[in-house]
């Protein structure tokens, strides 16, 4: 970036907010924009060309990637982009159509997601379980890996802050109480999953209505713990919404397990239609799936270009009245859309 004359700090040591914001914004971007291009490789080892398309542009324009992780370098740009990898290798490995998911850059994958934001510790957890149940050959190098990244990482950590582990990743204020937040964080109309990505509802029809056709059921096990997990994991945070940011933030990690998701049970409904006459029910089934995605990109999409959605948060002061994001004649999805209530108003 500085060869291409952005620089985050000027000659004389000021620091330059315009440059620092181009560049995050141009690396967020381009992490998303090479997401997307996984994504469909990823689809591509078990889905046709056009249904593999549909479910990157899906990822891409209706989720959270568009309205928040290629917007600014969140810690979760990062983690989704190295997740998408570790999503694709895991499944060519199932097909067998990668021919060389070696443990050693599995493990090194997943041993950055840890790296670059705490709650890497979720497919840390998940996918040794998942080696030592099912690739147990590959254990030895998958795990030593992981300890020499995470030697690395406590070396740095104790040079750096003087402490094995930093205390960004020792944050304990999870609370089992806070989990009546959890209908707020899937419904919310200003934080709700299905809310913003509500063709996440979709998947899950998928899932359940073809599971005996569906095929890698423990790699869709795999990927739904994980989905399950990050859900209960924001859910015992108490700043469950995310601070000042649009729609579901903090559930933006779980991206890359979500669209594995959909590839696995698109998958099994192409199996499912192309064993049986179903015509009619195939055609409704398409109408309502592009209906659920045509109307998350436009709730994403207002969350990328429209400054007023960014000026909500401050106006319903979220932090202080967390209630408010469950209020559904404002969402923050429709800001500048409606006009905002007068606060001051006794």
């Amino acid at each position: 970036m500085n060869l291409l004359g952005l620089h985050t700090y000027a000659p004389d040591g000021r620091w330059l907010l315009s440059g620092e914001g181009i560049i995050q914004r141009l690396l967020a971007a381009l992490l998303m924009a090479g997401f997307t291009v996984v994504v469909l490789n990823t689809a591509a080892q078990v889905l046709e060309v056009g249904s593999s398309l549909v479910v990157a542009v899906g990822t891409a324009f209706g989720t959270q990637i568009w309205s928040t992780a290629s917007r600014a370098m969140w810690s979760q740009t990062w983690l989704i982009f190295l997740g998408g990898l570790v999503a694709y290798y895991m499944l060519g490995r199932e097909t067998g159509r990668v021919k060389r998911a070696h443990p050693i850059a599995l493990g090194t994958l997943v041993s950055w997601m840890y790296l670059v934001r705490p709650t890497g510790a979720i497919p840390v957890l998940c996918i040794t379980i998942y080696f030592v149940a099912f690739w147990r050959r590959d254990f030895i190098a998958y795990s030593l890996t992981g300890l020499a990244w995470f030697a690395g990482f406590v070396t740095y950590s104790w040079f750096t802050f003087g402490k094995l582990i930093p205390d960004y990743y020792l944050d304990s204020r999870t609370d089992f109480g806070n989990l009546k937040n959890l209908p707020a964080i899937l419904f919310s109309p200003s934080r709700g999953l299905f809310v913003f990505v509500p063709v996440i509802a979709f998947v899950l029809y998928l899932l359940v209505r073809y599971r005996e056709t569906l095929k890698y059921e423990r790699l869709t096990a795999l990927a739904l713990s994980m989905v399950i997990l990050q859900i209960l994991m924001v859910s015992l945070w108490p700043v469950w919404w995310g601070g000042y940011s649009y729609g579901p933030r903090l559930l933006a990690d779980a991206l890359p397990w979500m669209a594995l998701l959909a590839i696995l049970g698109f998958a099994a409904r192409s199996q499912a239609v192309l064993n049986s006459d179903r015509g009619r029910t195939a055609r409704v089934e398409i109408a309502i799936a592009l209906v659920l995605l045509a109307l998350g990109i436009v709730i994403n999409g207002r969350g990328a270009w429209s400054f007023a959605t960014s000026d909500w948060n401050p106006v319903y002061d979220i932090d202080r009245h967390p209630d408010r994001l469950s209020d559904w004649s404002h969402p923050q999805f429709m800001a500048g859309l409606i006009p905002a209530p007068d606060r001051n108003r006794p």
